[in-house]
C-alpha cells in the first residue's frame, strides 16, 4: 500500500464542515488527542503497572496516522510528498544514522521540492529504521515514541493555531514538515511494537470500515463512543 492509496481509503469517513479553518482545527486537535491517547496509555503501563496492550496501542497509531492524512487532504499534500520530504531531511541531517553528535550539530539544508510520487508505505518504514539509532528496552522506547509524538502534534498545532486564531498566512512548508516528524514517531513506535506501519494503515482502515460502512455520521460516533446524542456538540 502507498501513503497515497492509504489517505484515500481513510478519507472515506471525512465530512466536510462549512469552513475549512474549522476543519483544519480538527486535524489539529485530533493529532494532540490520539497522541494524547497513545502517550496515556503507556503512562498506565510504565507508571501504574497495566499490562501493554498491543492492539490497542497499534489502533491508536493508526488513528494518529488517519489525521496526518486528514491534514494532508485538507492542505491538498498527499502524504507521499509528507514522508519523501521527512526521509530527505534525515538524510541530509544524519547520513546513513542518526548520531548524537549529528543532532546537536544539526545540518538544516534546504529541503529539496515536494515530490508526491507515490510511496510505498513498506519502504519508508524500512528506510527510516535504517537511520533510527535504536537503544533501550521496549517500554523505554515506546515511551520516547509517546513524547516524540507529543512534541511534534504540539508544532502541528502551533502553525494551525497561528493560522487560524492569529492571522498568520498558513506555513505549509513548516507544516508539511512537522507532519512528516508525526509520521515518523508512529513509524518508530510501530517497529518497537513490531508491527508494521503498512499493517497500522491496513488495521486503521479496516477499523473504520466497520465502524462507518457507509461513511461516518455524527450517529454512528456517538454509537462507537457511548455518548448520548444530548451530549454531543457538532
Amino acid at each position: 500500500m502507498t501513503f497515497q492509496e492509504y489517505q484515500s481509503l481513510a478519507m472515506r469517513t471525512y465530512t466536510k464542515r462549512e469552513d475549512d479553518r474549522d476543519d483544519l482545527v480538527a486535524a489539529a486537535m485530533g493529532v494532540c488527542g490520539e497522541a494524547g491517547e497513545f502517550t496515556d496509555a503507556l503512562k498506565k503501563v510504565r507508571f501504574h503497572k497495566h499490562d501493554l496492550d498491543r492492539e490497542h496501542l497499534a489502533s491508536e497509531l493508526g488513528d494518529v496516522m488517519w489525521y496526518v492524512a486528514f491534514a494532508c487532504h485538507l492542505t491538498r499534500v498527499s502524504m507521499d510528498a509528507v514522508a519523501r520530504r521527512n526521509m530527505a531531511k534525515l538524510h541530509l541531517r544524519y547520513g546513513k544514522q542518526f548520531t548524537v553528535d549529528q543532532s546537536l550539530r544539526r545540518n538544516d539544508a534546504p529541503l529539496p521540492p515536494l515530490d508526491d510520487t507515490p510511496l510505498d508505505i513498506s519502504g519508508y518504514h524500512a528506510d527510516m529504521m535504517s537511520v533510527a539509532l535504536v537503544k533501550g528496552d521496549e517500554t523505554e522506547r515506546l515511551l520516547e515514541g509517546a513524547l516524540g509524538l507529543c512534541g511534534e502534534a504540539g508544532e502541528v498545532a502551533e502553525i494551525i493555531k497561528k493560522h487560524r486564531y492569529q492571522g498568520h498566512a498558513l506555513d505549509l512548508d513548516h507544516l508539511t514538515e512537522e507532519l512528516g516528524d508525526v509520521l515518523w514517531y508512529v513509524m518508530w513506535s510501530s517497529d518497537t511494537l513490531k508491527v508494521k506501519l503498512s499493517d497500522i494503515a491496513s488495521l486503521n482502515v479496516d477499523k473504520l470500515r466497520k465502524r462507518y460502512p457507509q461513511g461516518f455520521t455524527y450517529e454512528l460516533s456517538r454509537k462507537a463512543h457511548g455518548i448520548p446524542a444530548k451530549e454531543v456538540m457538532t
